[in-house]
């Protein structure tokens, strides 16, 4: 059984020079909040390969393996030697780059 939570979140928005404050509260999956802080908490790396597209996403293959990337759409640079700089999250299935920044290698 999956927990479910509710997260609350409260900022300010800047619209025309005026804020406004705004709440906003949704149902989500106690993981996906764990995985949220901790890639929050964690220090960003880089990490260096070749972006690659596969039928299950974007990758990047580097010396160590292969990993899964989300955050920085980085669709445009497949087939490219990159720099990532992002946070690594990694489960029992695989593991994942969270996608801050992206440079070419050159």
């Amino acid at each position: 059984m999956k927990k479910i939570m509710t997260v609350i979140m409260i900022g300010t928005l800047n619209l025309a020079g005026t804020s406004h404050l705004w709440a906003s509260g949704t149902a989500v999956e106690a993981e996906d909040v764990q995985t949220a802080v901790e890639s929050q908490l964690a220090e960003p790396q880089d990490f260096a390969g070749t972006v690659a597209e596969t039928e299950k996403g974007i990758v990047l293959k580097t010396a160590d393996g292969i990993f899964f990337l989300e955050g920085l759409d980085i669709t445009g640079l497949v087939n490219k030697e990159v720099v990532v700089t992002g946070v690594l999250r990694s489960d029992d299935q695989s593991s994942s780059i969270f996608v801050m920044k992206a440079e070419v290698k050159g």
